[in-house]
């Protein structure tokens, strides 16, 4: 396993469970949430990667801006680790 890129992102942390864990996402975020998962998918094939890891910081810090949208709210600094 190798790791051939890593992006960087500041997240919305309420979030954080539906992306690492796979938990449901309410009707507002949904779009945007799943926006995010096809950009995800689309590097993924780009970089000729057969997966993704995501690991992120312990903090979390307010934000007028996050990685989904232009609203502000608490966010957790993530890395997205494509290997392959």
């Amino acid at each position: 396993m190798r790791v051939v890129e890593v992006h960087e992102y500041r997240f919305p942390s309420y979030l954080l469970p539906a992306l690492i864990n796979n938990e449901p996402v309410d009707e507002i975020d949904r779009d945007h949430f799943n926006a995010f998962l096809d950009e995800l998918e689309k590097y993924k094939k780009e970089y000729d990667a057969t997966d993704y890891v995501v690991s992120c910081e312990s903090d979390s810090y307010f934000s007028h801006t996050n990685c989904l949208s232009d609203v502000g709210c608490n966010v957790t600094d993530i890395r997205v680790h494509f290997i392959r």
